[in-house]
C-alpha cells in the first residue's frame, strides 16, 4: 500500500485549530497554497484544490475566503509577512511551522495508513511539474 502525503497537507497539520492556508514556495517569486478546514483531518487536496501564483495572487485569495480568521502556515518569507500584516483576519504563524519535519510526515502517514487510505502511484502529480 502506498500513501502520499502532500506537503501542503503536512503544513496544515502544524496548526489544526482554525481555517488554514498552507503555503509553499514554488520558485521565481511564486507560491502554491491550499485552504484547509480545521475539522477535516483526512481531507486530501487534489491538484485542482491547489492554487498558485504571485504574492499578490495569494493576498487576493486570502481576501476572497469567507472565514472570520485564517491562519497562514508554511513557507512564509518577509514579503509574505509584510503583505499580510494589514489583514486583520489573517495570522501568520511562527516560521517553525514551515519545517518539513520527518516526525510530522510520519504521524500524518500513520493516520492515513490506519484509516486505510491508499493512493494510485500513477495518479500522483508533484506540484513542481505544473506550469506556473
Amino acid at each position: 500500500a502506498v500513501t502520499a502525503a502532500p506537503w501542503l497537507t503536512l503544513m496544515q497539520q502544524t496548526a489544526p485549530a482554525a481555517k488554514l492556508c498552507a503555503i509553499i514556495h514554488a520558485g521565481r517569486g511564486r507560491y502554491n497554497w491550499a485552504f484547509f478546514d480545521a475539522d477535516d483531518l483526512y481531507w486530501r487536496p487534489t491538484a485542482d484544490d491547489h492554487a498558485g501564483g504571485t504574492g499578490e495572487d495569494l493576498i487576493a485569495a486570502l481576501h476572497a475566503v469567507e472565514a472570520p480568521a485564517i491562519w497562514l502556515t508554511g513557507e512564509s518569507d518577509p514579503a509574505v509577512a509584510a503583505a499580510v500584516a494589514p489583514l486583520s483576519h489573517v495570522t501568520l504563524l511562527d516560521p517553525v511551522s514551515s519545517w518539513r519535519r520527518a516526525g510530522q510526515l510520519a504521524r500524518l502517514a500513520a493516520l492515513h495508513f490506519a484509516a486505510g487510505t491508499e493512493d494510485d502511484l500513477a495518479a500522483l502529480q508533484p506540484l513542481y511539474l505544473r506550469n506556473p
